[in-house]
């Protein structure tokens, strides 16, 4: 092992690794400190969506905005990955579903329908195509 590292970081969660591979391709000396098995902590239990959509209320709104500058990131990642390791991380653009249950969250919703990649559902659209498609049941309360 050797004896100086540029930088030191502890956690070999998703974020740990992600920061260790950015800083050591600028050149830097990186050494990871994990205390179980690398990605087995917290990162596996994770969804790993980059749901924009999810995390913020359109375009003017902070997460949004962070939210789809991560997935822009991470398409380039995707590619480099595959490059210098033959590493496919599968990754897929399917989409997330918001449901509003009060008005002050449909009014939220409304907000974000300027979005080229929103799509409004009403009830009934839900419960024929998207149950159908998911192969989910939905209940008469939708």
């Amino acid at each position: 092992m050797k004896k100086h590292y540029d930088v030191a970081i502890i956690g070999g969660g998703i974020i740990g690794v992600s920061i260790a591979y950015h800083l050591a391709k600028a050149g830097k000396q990186v050494v990871l400190f994990e205390a179980n098995e690398i990605g087995k902590q917290t990162t596996s239990a994770a969804a790993g969506m980059l749901g924009a959509h999810a995390e913020g209320e359109g375009h003017e709104d902070f997460f949004f905005q962070a939210g789809r500058a991560s997935q822009a990131l991470y398409e380039k990642l995707k590619v480099d990955l595959l490059h210098e390791s033959g590493i496919d991380i599968r990754t897929s653009a399917g989409g997330i579903m918001k449901v509003a249950f009060t008005e002050e969250e449909k009014q939220a919703l409304c907000r974000m329908q300027h979005l080229s990649t929103f799509k409004w559902l009403d009830a009934s659209s839900v419960k024929k195509n998207a149950c159908l498609k998911l192969q989910i049941t939905c209940w008469e309360q939708v």
